[in-house]
Formats: C-alpha cells, structure tokens, sequence
C-alpha cells in the first residue's frame, strides 16, 4: 500500500472487502507518519520509486470504515536501513 497514493486507499481496502472471502487476510504495510516522496534511481537501477502514506491511525480508520476488522498491528525492520515499519493484520468477519 506504500506505493499507492495515499488518497486512493479507501478504495483499494474497500476493493480489498469486496473480494476477501469472509474470514478472509489482510495485511498491509502502512507508514507509521504520514509521508510523501520517491526516489528517482532507486538502488541505483535508474527507476523511479514512489511513496504516499497517511499516519497510522488514518490507515487503520479506513480498513475499519471498508469492513474488514483490524486484528493486529505488526512491526518489521527494514534491512536496507534499520528503519521499522508498521504492518496491518485483519480479517473479514466471517457470516
């Protein structure tokens, strides 16, 4: 999701709703603050990358306001720079 404009992730989770099965994953990454930027030789292969992201809790709000239940929030540490990134765990509800 990092490298999806951030004002386009309430449609993609409630796209994401639309076709998980229910009791059905989900796991995002997210920005823990919100950020915009890209880089235009990323690891030196002369391509561009690209980030959007809101805050945490903004990321959590819209899985929640799709319909699909957060479970967990996840923490990894990126290798490349030892920064950590937050993780979201959830689930469509099961009928």
């Amino acid at each position: 999701m990092i490298h999806v404009p951030a004002g386009e992730h309430p449609a993609v989770y409630r796209e994401f709703a639309r076709v998980l099965r229910p009791g059905g994953w989900l796991l995002c990454s997210a920005g823990g603050q919100a950020w915009e930027g890209r880089n235009q030789d990323w690891l030196d292969t002369g391509v561009t990358m690209a980030w959007s992201f809101p805050a945490l809790e903004r990321t959590v709000a819209a899985i929640e306001a799709a319909g699909v239940v957060v479970v967990e929030r996840l923490v990894a540490v990126d290798a490349l720079d030892d920064e950590t990134w937050p993780f979201v765990l959830a689930r469509l509800e099961p009928d």
